[in-house]
């Protein structure tokens, strides 16, 4: 999934960007990089990245649209 595409649709996990030192709220590279690329990119624990956003999104709205930890958003 697009770093741009999870702000749209969940703009709570703006925090956890934020929180997470990532520059992707405000990077052109949102619109065209997933969330894996960038934590590849930058040395981001993945897992712990989705666990953050996971919990984000369901502190705020639960669902079941979570990103299984493991999984790349954006190829599954």
């Amino acid at each position: 999934m697009l770093i741009q595409d999870v702000l749209l649709r969940y703009p709570e996990t703006w925090k956890v960007f934020v929180a997470h030192q990532l520059p992707c709220p405000r990077c052109m590279a949102s619109t065209y990089e997933t969330i894996s690329q960038l934590a590849s990119m930058l040395g981001v624990d993945l897992a712990v990245l989705l666990a953050d956003l996971n919990a984000s999104v369901t502190a705020v709205s639960p669902d079941d649209h979570l990103w299984p930890v493991g999984s790349v958003p954006g190829k599954n």
